[in-house]
């Protein structure tokens, strides 16, 4: 193995090799971090998703509240037809989020049961 010590390529020693590879990440401490970098991907897609979809995270609360109070009406027997058709739209968006958090999640763990760089680098987050 060679260095550069000013401009001049040297051999190293066999004491500076082995220190060298000391500080070496191993092959499973590369393959957990291209895994780690990956779930984060698709965490932040999906994330980014669900946002574009329902909203940040005020507007999310705000329409779980009304869900639950259109809810409450249509259990009482007391919701009318446009809350009814409003509350029908709110469950079908909250199944898309829910089949987005499946989506990640199942990604996630795929790329967690992968054993090369390779594979992690070909998953492809659309």
């Amino acid at each position: 193995m060679y260095k550069t010590v000013n401009g001049v390529l040297t051999q190293m020693t066999d004491e500076e090799i082995l220190e060298w590879e000391a500080i070496q990440p191993t092959t499973k401490q590369l393959l957990q971090e291209a895994k780690d970098t990956k779930c984060k991907e698709i965490d932040a897609f999906t994330k980014n998703k669900i946002v574009a979809l329902v909203g940040n995270g005020t507007k999310q609360r705000n329409l779980n509240a009304k869900s639950t109070q259109l809810a409450l009406k249509e259990l009482r027997g007391t919701i009318t037809d446009d809350e009814q058709t409003l509350l029908n739209q709110l469950n079908d968006t909250f199944e898309e989020v829910e089949s987005l958090i499946v989506a990640g999640n199942t990604l996630e763990n795929e790329v967690q049961a992968m054993e090369t760089i390779g594979e992690i680098e070909n998953v492809k987050v659309i």
